[in-house]
């Protein structure tokens, strides 16, 4: 078993965008992470039955009395080697339910993970341990670390993926993970989305609640690609979404998230809250994606019944994971939609109401009223183009945008990305003469029936000050000549064909919208779109 002292007062707080995007810090301090590592027999996996960044034996977990629950590897992408079997120190024999289970699938093969910029994913761990599973709460842990793509002599502590069920850590945060390890596996890619798939449903069997709640920890890029720097594009295809592995370039892409979170053939059937601890991703295209997958999942799939996330990128620190699930176990009678809200509100407490955070919650049984009203409203504005086109074209480009700061990079990736209540606003706001600023009965109409029914959609909202106009889901509204470099330069991730952004259900089940998007207003003077160099 791997020991080592860890000393690891902090981290800078790099976004939870890609590396090879401009980075906005929060706070900007810079801090000093020293690894004394003495390696023995295990070393590049360890061995024995508990592990971490380092390792102290809390003991083994708790021992259910319920059938055994396997855990597969049916990872069939993953380009770590052939897959391999979990060596499992504790098999897991399926508890009694409890209140809740908490879920974390934690990707830290990339720049936030450890020997990274951050090492986020230990600080977002011990944060777990802080507070533990109790006895009406699971906390269960997926967690890859990969050092190989590091062109520098960190040194990982161990790598591959592991499993712990998270326990209470009785003081030691100095870098040593206490919670007893389940398995680990050195082939599981936690960009695949078949890794993902078989987490869950291990999980949600092993560990029976009332509740359930899955995190998705990693860099997110919304709908659309990841953005690459000209090395990077000339290796890999462009993909989407999130759960980003640079070791193996894959990720998550939009239309297979539905498929791997789908738990309906289990006893759990649906998730309460998944929660995207990554940038971008609160997007209307995704969550509708999440919603009404069509036909790449099974007819039993349910939505989630809440999606919570963030419009903007948020701190690298991510989620404050020991608030959140102390909260949690203190009050385990908490409703989904309470515990959700939480989220938010503890989110914007520890970053402050002067950050740019933006944290929100979709009811997703909302979010079909959303979208037919999102459609009637590009009906209304291609039928007001010919007489209000500079006024529709002027809130598009002003409305608030994410991925602040990328205009240093000179290629506004994400620029397009908009507020989807503010573009509205924006739209019929009251000009100094007292008339709206589209002063047409249609948009005016089909405005407020979307503001209607974003109020219904959108549960709960907290922003700071950096983002004044932020309401809770944002949309992808380009100029139409962005929207045809993006529709023609939009790869196929690690899909099995090209998925542009026409693929989606969004686009697909509103067409009025992405006609308004394609033949709308052009440009103006000035516009800031996506993909302009």
């Amino acid at each position: 078993m791997p020991s080592f002292v860890c000393v690891r007062p902090c981290a800078s707080a790099t976004a939870r965008r890609l590396p090879w995007q401009s980075f906005r810090p929060y706070g900007g301090i810079t801090c000093l992470l020293v690894l004394l590592v003495t390696l023995i027999a295990g070393c590049g996996g360890g061995s024995g039955s508990s592990g971490g960044g380092g390792t102290t034996n809390s003991g083994p977990p708790p021992t259910g009395t319920g059938p055994l629950i396997a855990q597969p590897n049916n990872d069939t992408r993953s380009t770590l080697g052939t897959p391999a079997s979990w060596t499992v120190f504790y098999p897991t024999k399926q508890l009694t339910p409890k209140k809740w289970t908490f879920l974390v699938y934690m990707n830290g093969a990339n720049d936030l993970g450890a020997g990274g910029s951050g090492n986020f994913d230990i600080q977002n761990v011990l944060q777990m341990e802080k507070v533990g599973s109790s006895d009406n709460v699971n906390i269960v842990l997926q967690w890859e670390v990969e050092i190989g793509f590091w062109n520098s002599s960190a040194h990982p502590l161990w790598t591959g993926t592991r499993r712990y069920y998270l326990t209470k850590n009785t003081g030691d945060f100095n870098g040593n993970i206490q919670s007893p390890m389940i398995a680990q596996n050195s082939t599981v890619d936690t960009g695949d989305w078949e890794s993902l798939q078989d987490f869950v449903h291990w999980g949600v069997q092993a560990f029976p609640a009332e509740h359930y709640c899955l995190i998705i920890w990693n860099h997110g890029s919304g709908w659309r690609a990841q953005e690459l720097s000209a090395s990077k594009a000339a290796s890999s295809a462009s993909s989407r979404s999130v759960s980003f592995n640079y070791l193996t370039n894959a990720d998550i892409d939009t239309s297979e998230i539905p498929k791997a979170i789908d738990i309906s053939n289990t006893d759990a059937k649906k998730w309460d809250i998944v929660s995207f601890d990554a940038s971008l991703m609160q997007m209307l295209e995704v969550a509708y994606q999440m919603t009404s997958p069509g036909s790449s999942v099974s007819s039993s799939y349910q939505a989630p019944s809440y999606i919570q996330g963030s419009e903007e990128s948020p701190p690298g620190a991510g989620l404050p994971y020991d608030t959140i699930l102390q909260d949690l176990t203190s009050n385990p009678d908490l409703t989904p939609e309470a515990f959700a809200d939480d989220f938010c509100t503890r989110t914007l407490s520890r970053y402050g109401s002067s950050s740019s955070t933006t944290q929100s919650v979709l009811k997703t049984s909302e979010l079909p009223a959303l979208l037919s009203a999102v459609d009637n409203l590009g009906l209304a504005l291609m039928n007001a183009k010919s007489a209000w086109g500079t006024q529709i074209a002027t809130a598009r480009m002003n409305a608030e945008h994410y991925s602040v700061g990328e205009e240093a990079a000179s290629d506004y990736w994400y620029v397009d990305y908009k507020d989807l209540l503010d573009f509205t606003n924006r739209l019929t706001q009251t000009t100094i003469g007292g008339t709206p600023f589209v002063n047409d009965t249609g948009v005016i109409s089909a405005a407020q029936s979307l503001k209607t029914a974003a109020g219904n959609a959108i549960v709960f909202n907290k922003n700071g000050t950096g983002h004044p106009n932020s309401h809770g889901v944002s949309i992808w509204i380009p100029s139409p000549s962005a929207y045809s470099t993006v529709l023609n330069t939009q790869g196929a991730g690690r899909g099995p064909s090209p998925q542009p952004y026409t693929t989606l259900q969004l686009p697909q089940q509103a067409p009025n919208w992405r006609n308004f998007l394609q033949n709308g207003p052009a440009a103006l003077a000035g516009e800031i779109h996506s993909g302009q160099s």
